[in-house]
């Protein structure tokens, strides 16, 4: 086979139950589809690939023909329904796929959605290690990225832990939706003034902690143009995030969670507080407004390992500590 049917990553042929509410078809494409696309990828799927009065099974057959070939089999009640329908599209489709089962450079991965599916996949899929993603579909949490994993080589083990890590990362936003429930707290500032007030209309003021740490103590009695902390005045810039900038974070991380006055809490709220000033607040240019509300400045954290164990222990695990 030449290089010109060749691509960098292979070719993936996405095999799914054919037909559907066009929903469907669009979820696929949001979760499955654009990633491969994302991971460079060559993507066959019939709603892109197959047009109006081509032959059905002789394009597939040209698809299946392709190496090297990542056969991807998306198994959900649907699937495996059209599979057991004799002459079904579906059923000819994976006869086609078993015929070329041990074919070098054919891999074939059954993608579970539905937990029962793994006791009844077609013959062709039955004995494969198939790819359990029933957790993250169950709460419609994104698939793309760990199929795609799974398709560049990374091991159970590895696979495990981008699993585990996206249910952690869902376990601390359901609690931070439980947190603020009822509330939208946010933080605006003006472009103008620099002074930056809470959705209620107060001003943003260093909590009573800042003035105990010595990091921060030092400045924030300062009163010159532009930066004033005792009068809610806070100075950002698109630069690099300042001691200052830094500080507003820890302002805003430390009004989200008031009651948080421990050491391990300080620390925590510290922490959060730079990933802001180096995430969004150094990168907001000073004659912009600064605006923040809870669900940004949430997702910003859990970007980074840090962040995540910072807001796991400024969280309560209900939502007896939030704030009324």
């Amino acid at each position: 086979m030449t290089s010109s049917t060749t691509v960098p990553e292979g070719s993936v042929f996405v095999s799914y139950a054919w037909g559907g509410a066009l929903a469907h078809k669009e979820w696929l494409r949001d979760h499955i589809i654009r990633y491969l696309d994302l991971s460079n990828f060559s993507v066959f799927w019939d709603r892109d690939n197959i047009l109006f009065g081509q032959s059905i099974d002789q394009i597939i057959r040209n698809a299946l023909a392709v190496r090297p070939l990542h056969v991807v089999c998306i198994c959900d009640r649907d699937f495996l329904d059209s599979a057991q329908r004799a002459n079904s599209g579906l059923a000819r489709e994976l006869k086609m796929v078993a015929d070329i089962a041990g074919h070098d450079g054919v891999r074939i991965l059954p993608v579970i959605l539905d937990a029962e599916c793994s006791t009844s996949l077609p013959e062709v899929l039955a004995d494969r290690m198939y790819l359990d993603l029933t957790t993250l579909h169950s709460r419609q949490l994104r698939i793309g990225n760990v199929l795609c994993a799974a398709l560049l080589g990374a091991s159970q083990t590895q696979v495990a832990a981008m699993i585990g890590h996206q249910i952690e990362i869902a376990n601390l936003r359901s609690r931070a939706e439980r947190y603020f429930a009822g509330r939208e707290p946010s933080f605006d500032g003006n472009a103008l003034n620099h002074v930056v007030k809470l959705s209620d209309g107060n001003l943003l003021l260093p909590p009573a902690w800042m003035y105990q740490v010595s990091r921060w103590s030092f400045r924030l009695n300062d009163d010159v143009p532009g930066f004033s902390p005792q009068k809610g005045i806070w100075h950002w810039d698109h630069w690099s995030a300042s001691t200052g900038m830094r500080g507003l974070g820890a302002a805003i991380m430390s009004a989200l969670f008031p009651p948080k006055i421990s050491d391990e809490d300080i620390y925590a709220i510290e922490l959060c507080g730079d990933i802001l000033a180096v995430a969004i607040i150094s990168m907001t240019k000073k004659t912009e407004h600064l605006r923040l509300d809870w669900r940004e400045i949430i997702q910003c954290v859990l970007m980074s390992d840090g962040g995540m164990k910072a807001l796991d222990r400024l969280l309560p695990e209900t939502t007896v500590d939030a704030i009324e």
